[in-house]
């Protein structure tokens, strides 16, 4: 063992000269590279390569870690090797459960790799996503959230909080009618879901009330601005911190939607039908 980890050590160096030039060889020469021994195994430079490329490391994209990255891969990689051995002396690996599992994790790490480079990597931030997500950013509202059952009683709700500032006897008024619930909720950008904070933003003091909303889990919603104030992380960030923290809700989200568009893309060529008189045959 102690043989194993001194040869791996010595190549240290070796490691951390595998830079992006170094990626860029041929892959031939790269598989003749051999960076460590693990008893009769060795490990190339392609397989610390393919080691890095392929796995979710954390804080991957992170270029101050790229040494440290590629240390502990190439420690990931012997000490999967040393566990290989031992496993192979004690027979464990090729009974149905462990292949089951390799299985499972092959399929897992393709999955990661196909959202990396079908999703993650096509996500941008648009400058009039960013510009109008700091406009936002700036303010941090105060909201009454009214919910109610029916869309009829909703609608009628939002045109009388409308016609008239008297909220507390409008929702009197409407709880001889029909269940209302009513809850106060501070809301600054990246909050709610892009539809609701599209409502939630465009009222102001001439406008306070929006039209009924339909909110999954709660149902018809009313909302109605009591106040707006300056949002206290804006206020005490940087220009730079500003466009930083706008920039990652708005990265997310457009990953999210991405994400959500590739995997109908996948699912869509996977759907089939059946004629009903072909489907009861077979359901019988």
């Amino acid at each position: 063992m102690s043989r194993m980890i001194c040869r791996i050590w010595t190549v240290l160096p070796a490691v951390l000269m595998i830079t992006a030039a170094g990626f860029a060889q041929h892959a031939v020469d790269l598989a003749r590279d051999t960076l460590a021994e693990v008893g009769k195994t060795i490990i190339t430079a392609q397989d610390l390569v393919e080691r890095i490329e392929l796995m979710p490391w954390a804080g991957k994209d992170d270029p101050t870690r790229l040494d440290t990255m590629r240390i502990e891969a190439l420690q990931s990689l012997a000490g999967e090797k040393i566990l290989a051995l031992e496993a192979a002396a004690r027979g464990i690996g090729n009974d149905s459960e462990s292949q089951s599992q390799v299985r499972a994790l092959e399929k897992l790490l393709v999955r990661d790799q196909l959202y990396s480079v079908d999703v993650k990597r096509k996500v941008a931030v648009d400058p009039e996503q960013l510009r109008h997500g700091l406009e936002r950013y700036a303010h941090l509202l105060k909201i009454l959230m009214i919910g109610v059952p029916d869309r009829g009683e909703s609608e009628e709700i939002s045109k009388s909080l409308r016609m008239a500032d008297n909220v507390d006897s409008i929702l009197a008024r409407a709880r001889t009618k029909t269940a209302v619930t009513v809850d106060t909720v501070s809301v600054r950008f990246g909050l709610l879901q892009p539809e609701q904070e599209d409502a939630v933003y465009s009222l102001s003091e001439s406008r306070r009330a929006s039209e009924p909303l339909r909110v999954q889990n709660l149902g018809w919603v009313v909302v109605y601005l009591l106040e707006m104030s300056t949002n206290p992380d804006y206020a005490n960030a940087s220009v730079t911190e500003r466009a930083h923290a706008v920039s990652k809700i708005v990265r997310l989200r457009n990953e999210m939607r991405l994400a959500a568009e590739y995997a109908a893309h996948l699912l869509a060529p996977h759907r089939a039908g059946s004629r009903p008189p072909i489907f009861r045959l077979l359901a019988d």
